[in-house]
């Protein structure tokens, strides 16, 4: 199904609006600190919405060109370290949004209210994935608490996402509903 002009912004407004009012009920303010992990809320947050808005208006040509854009300057703003993980993280998001906006979002349109726990689901068990390959990669013994502290933003931002994305839906539903 594609999506016209008005979803769009919808979606990438309230997608990340959500995601930003949770990370700030559960950190503060800290989320918007460039430097901190946190500011994930922000930056996957936004990237995560308009990367589903763009698979779902089918535009997979413009979404591969904008998104590497995005990561090329999201890499850069947040310091330029540690590439590796920049990309593992990134690309985790990306497919979990492709998967979930391609095979998941359209097929429980009865059960609304679940969408937003399959998205946070997915990208917490990316999350967790990713910590542990990278232990592996860097040669890094890690705890689980650092393991489970990942899951728990990655089942945060979904969350955000996927309740912004529900919320937009509505909305633009009962908008055209009036008309």
């Amino acid at each position: 199904m594609k999506i016209n002009f008005r979803t769009f912004i919808s979606i990438l407004l309230f997608g990340t609006l959500f995601s930003v009012a949770i990370g700030v009920a559960f950190f503060g303010m800290k989320i918007f600190d460039v430097e901190s992990p946190l500011f994930q809320f922000v930056s996957y947050g936004f990237i995560g919405s308009f990367a589903f808005a763009l698979f779902k208006a089918q535009r997979y040509y413009i979404s591969l060109v904008v998104l590497a854009g995005l990561f090329i300057g999201l890499y850069y703003l947040t310091g330029a370290h540690f590439l590796v993980s920049h990309i593992f993280y990134y690309m985790s998001m990306l497919l979990s949004i492709f998967i979930f906006s391609l095979l998941i979002f359209d097929h429980l349109k009865t059960a609304k209210f679940i969408r937003p726990l399959i998205l946070a689901t997915m990208i917490s068990i990316f999350f967790v994935s990713n910590t542990y390959l990278l232990s592996l990669i860097y040669s890094r013994d890690i705890s689980s608490t650092i393991a489970f502290k990942n899951m728990f933003l990655g089942l945060l931002i979904g969350l955000g996402i996927g309740m912004g994305i529900e919320v937009a839906y509505v909305l633009v539903k009962k908008e055209e509903e009036k008309v």
